[in-house]
């Protein structure tokens, strides 16, 4: 497990280096603020009483929001020393305000390219129930030693 107390990760990634964890519980409210943050106001997202009217069983996150919870993880895990240059990943479950998520991954390489490195890490998302929430995640970030 990666160690919160290290001031820089970056030095000693390698392969099957496993990624700081970041757990979430998901509020009605972060669906709200987030649909809001980026104007997208359909009610499914923050409206329980429309969501149940089609079906769910409550307000549902919107998918780019999982894809900023892991830009999230992964900026804290290196300590903004890092681009994301490539972010995928493939939705398999829907997530609900009240759900708990834990976003997380694994180096799979560390290479360098004309002078920059970049790593290449699998990454997940699960649920309270260790349900699978995206499945072959994966991103390429490109390590950027910010000077303080």
């Amino acid at each position: 497990m990666f160690k919160e107390s290290s001031r820089e990760p970056w030095k000693n990634l390698r392969n099957g280096t496993i990624l700081a964890t970041l757990s979430r519980k998901i509020s009605a409210l972060d669906l709200a603020l987030y649909s809001a943050a980026t104007w997208d106001f359909h009610r499914i997202h923050y409206d329980d009483q429309f969501a149940k009217s089609v079906g769910l069983k409550t307000a549902i996150m919107d998918g780019q929001m999982l894809g900023s919870l892991v830009a999230k993880m992964i900026d804290s895990w290196l300590k903004g020393n890092c681009e994301i240059k490539k972010l995928s990943t493939t939705y398999r479950k829907m997530v609900f305000a009240g759900d708990s998520l834990k976003i997380g991954g694994r180096v799979r390489s560390v290479n360098r390219v004309r002078g920059a490195t970049y790593v290449n890490c699998d990454i997940w998302i699960k649920n309270q129930k260790n349900e699978n929430i995206i499945e072959n995640g994966s991103a390429t970030i490109r390590l950027e030693r910010k000077e303080k």
